[in-house]
């Protein structure tokens, strides 16, 4: 990580990291597939907040130059 994550993003990528490297590899070869719909939807949860994110300062942008 190049700059500092606050909040939201900070958390669902330490979530997202730790079930990768700890939990998903504990569990059943019968749970893999409930394991990787549950870290495709970190991933989805992600870039929503990343353009969120982004639509915010665009707003502020607008507000300001209006």
């Amino acid at each position: 990580m190049s700059h500092k994550k606050l909040g939201a993003e900070a958390l669902v990528d330490l979530v997202q990291e730790t079930f990768k490297a700890e939990i998903g590899p504990a569990l059943p070869p019968e749970k893999r597939y409930l394991a990787a719909m549950i870290g495709n939807a970190l991933d989805i949860a992600r870039r929503e907040m990343a353009v969120e994110e982004e639509a915010l300062g665009f707003q502020l942008l607008d507000a300001f130059y209006d």
